[in-house]
């Protein structure tokens, strides 16, 4: 191709104390061609190197949790991420336009319109499941529940058909889209998860971790505080760690709705110094509080993945630092785990059963590490961001040649690099 190839990046809406759709773009985009010109339009909660993209920032802050706030807070971010956009299409014409699909989505399908450019979709989730899952309904009636689920699943299959492509983490979300919306398969690709292998390794520290030195045998959890992460089933299970490793402790690295709740359910259990909230790091700190711990946790309710598989990322973080597993057995976590050989599986909701396969692992330093191994090595074969990247980018490429070889065609002067928007350090 001759001249910059030019891709706008939306990720989705999220929470302030819960970046990661931004960071999982700047690990995305820092392997993707180095003569693309690439504008990533994220909020203003992180700060971090973004690779060769220009960071446009969307100035929204607010820290209220009720249910519509948030969504009175998505609008606005989602009214700003547009206004920005378009500014941006005054200055350059793009060639593609990347989304992580979510509260995003509506500025995707304009862009799309306004441009006449294709739309590459990235799709974790379900937006009707989502808000379900997260409580922004909570107060509203059962008829008005049902309308507004209605009102977002028919707005998602509308945006989804009008996507160029369709990037799915899993075959199963891939089947539900053409089974339940109606979707030509031949339009989604499935590109599973990945971790950034050389931020997730076993040597990896940070001064993050000061606070929780000692002889201590922790038990680490990563990621949003939700309801759909079956926290209550954890704390259970820890309870009965704690009896037989006395040492025992629970690192919760993350932040969201769960917080205020779970710290009350702490106080039940009678484990507040056993329970450490860490709330939300940089994600350069991650991996150093990962390698603190012994054993790492997920305790995944199924009802979110029943339909759609799992790939999920803290699992693949945890795998890339070497650590052993202990997860409910739900779908995709299960595939994952039988075929990477890295981690014990436990029955959902089973907190007796999470306890005996935590236990397991504290009391066998070398099932410990062998099993870390065997997760490390399958990560690095088959969920590494080097090769994944990659495989977005020759998707984004394809989506986009033709409207790129036009514009070269029609003589659009190339920008200037460095001369639109902010580029980070």
């Amino acid at each position: 191709m001759v001249g910059p190839f030019r891709v706008l990046f939306l990720p989705s809406v999220v929470d302030a104390k819960f970046t990661a759709p931004v960071v999982l773009f700047a690990v995305k985009i820092s392997s993707w061609p180095k003569e693309w010109d690439v504008e990533l339009v994220g909020q203003d909660f992180y700060d971090q190197s973004f690779g060769h993209a220009n960071f446009h920032r969307v100035r929204s802050r607010s820290r209220g949790q009720i249910p519509v706030l948030l969504l009175l807070r998505r609008m606005k971010v989602v009214l700003l991420t547009a206004l920005i956009s378009v500014g941006l299409g005054q200055r350059q014409k793009f060639d593609v336009v990347y989304l992580r699909h979510g509260s995003n989505s509506p500025v995707g399908v304009f862009l799309r319109w306004l441009w006449q450019i294709p739309v590459v979709a990235e799709v974790h989730g379900l937006a009707a499941s989502e808000v379900e899952i997260k409580g922004w309904l909570r107060g509203a009636s059962t008829g008005g529940r049902r309308v507004l689920s209605w009102a977002f699943r028919s707005f998602e299959k509308w945006a989804f058909s009008k996507a160029h492509t369709i990037i799915s983490p899993t075959g199963a979300l891939r089947d539900f889209l053409v089974h339940t919306y109606g979707l030509s398969s031949e339009k989604i690709v499935v590109v599973p998860n990945g971790v950034d292998s050389r931020l997730f390794q076993p040597e990896a520290r940070s001064p993050v971790t000061e606070p929780y030195k000692g002889e201590f045998d922790y038990i680490c959890f990563e990621g949003n505080l939700s309801p759909y992460q079956g926290l209550d089933t954890l704390f259970d299970a820890f309870a009965v760690v704690k009896r037989r490793f006395p040492r025992g402790r629970l690192l919760l690295v993350g932040d969201g709705v769960e917080a205020g709740r779970l710290k009350e359910r702490a106080e039940e259990l009678g484990l507040v110094k056993d329970i450490c909230f860490v709330g939300s790091v940089l994600q350069d700190q991650i991996p150093a509080l990962v390698n603190l711990s012994k054993v790492c946790v997920t305790s995944y309710q199924g009802e979110r993945h029943e339909l759609t598989g799992a790939s999920p990322l803290k699992l693949f973080e945890y795998m890339a630092c070497a650590k052993p597993v202990v997860s409910t057995d739900i779908k995709g976590v299960r595939e994952l785990l039988e075929e990477s050989h890295a981690g014990v599986l436990v029955p959902e909701g089973d907190s007796s059963a999470m306890a005996e396969g935590i236990t397991r692992l504290l009391a066998d330093e070398r099932l410990q590490a062998e099993l870390g191994h065997n997760g490390r090595e399958y990560v690095l074969r088959h969920h590494d961001w080097s090769d994944i990247s990659r495989r977005l980018a020759d998707i984004v490429s394809s989506a986009g040649g033709r409207t790129h070889a036009a514009r070269v065609d029609s003589g659009t002067p190339p920008s200037t690099p460095g001369s639109h928007g902010e580029r980070t350090r």
